[in-house]
């Protein structure tokens, strides 16, 4: 299970900060769906945690029952990885449709794009997917985002595999992620190849706006205290900035 002992302490850091309230008064007034997008490890669910404590804002996670093929897709990705891809393809859409047709603003803890153009198209490239299977998925990919509307803004949180991803990986010791899985350097690169072209795709197409935000620091930019407390408030910052632009400042 993931540590979020270090979330309260950053909430109330930034609560007060005027952006904060600028963006709290914008969401409450107005509608806005905010997906938060990146590699294994990278932070998505603290930041949105955070994010929803800051703006009192409902936090919807990645899924509300567990991917039934996930620890077997571990084990025997070449088995499972159409079953799981289409699992999770297919449960996303329901989640999106759930969220755009409410009234609420909301944050999004991974989008369903990474499940299209990441997660999926990296099984299709390590042969795990046949190209019966790769092009049923595309088919069916298609027809569910045709309709399906794009996130206000997606903030992408950027990680260097090694160290960056591999440690926080092995400090949440997840089972699936654990224990014999294909989980490695190579995989999160290949993951990390495919995210920058996401993003490059998703501002060609202008249909949603892009705020990027590194998330490797070097010790000696947060010596200033606790090293994980400090990576969580300059991520925190980075993204009130981004969203306080978009929102409010209009820019």
């Amino acid at each position: 299970m993931e540590d979020f002992s270090g979330l309260d302490s950053v909430v109330k850091k930034f609560y007060n900060d005027e952006k904060c309230a600028a963006l709290r008064e914008e969401f409450s007034k107005n509608k806005h769906v905010i997906g938060i997008a990146g590699n294994i490890g990278v932070g998505k669910s603290t930041l949105a945690n955070i994010l929803g404590g800051l703006l009192n804002c409902p936090v919807y996670k990645e899924l509300d029952k567990k991917n039934p093929y996930l620890d077997k897709f571990y084990k025997n990705p070449k088995e499972w990885a159409y079953k799981s891809q289409i699992f999770f393809l297919e449960a996303k859409s329901e989640k999106m449709n759930e969220i755009t047709g409410g009234s609420s603003s909301a944050i999004v803890d991974r989008t369903i794009y990474e499940d299209i153009g990441v997660f999926a198209r990296a099984q299709k490239e390590f042969g795990y997917m046949s190209k019966e299977e790769w092009a049923d998925y595309e088919r069916r990919s298609r027809e569910i985002t045709e309709n399906l509307p794009y996130p206000d803004m997606i903030l992408y949180l950027r990680g260097n595999p090694n160290p960056t991803l591999m440690e926080r990986i092995n400090e949440r010791k997840r089972p699936e992620e654990m224990n014999g899985s294909t989980l490695d350097v190579e995989y999160l690169h290949l993951l990390n190849g495919f995210y920058e072209l996401m993003v490059y795709s998703l501002r060609k197409e202008g249909k949603t706006k892009i705020g990027v935000i590194e998330t490797d620091y070097s010790k000696q930019e947060i010596l200033s205290h606790c090293e994980k407390n400090s990576v969580i408030e300059k991520v925190t910052g980075n993204a009130i900035d981004r969203l306080y632009k978009f929102l409010c400042a209009k820019e």
